[in-house]
């Protein structure tokens, strides 16, 4: 099963098992993108069209793909 499809999960475990795993999808170098990941899996978690503004826009996409659209601000 890939990365955020078991949306069963709930509370402070499950969010950091799915940021945990966007880290290690996102491969050696995972570990740059710890402060994004807690916030890349629960924009990933909605229903819908998501929307989110990070700072880094680069490495929220790699961590979200293009199940959520990214906008700098």
């Amino acid at each position: 099963m890939g990365p955020l499809q078991d949306r069963s999960r709930a509370g402070d475990e499950g969010d950091r098992g799915e940021a945990i795993e966007l880290l290690e999808v996102a491969g050696p170098p995972g570990y740059e993108y710890a402060t994004d990941a807690a916030p890349a899996a629960a924009a990933l978690r909605q229903r819908g069209d998501v929307t989110i503004f990070p700072s880094d826009e680069e490495d929220m996409r790699l961590l979200c793909g293009d199940r959520v659209v990214v906008r700098g601000i």
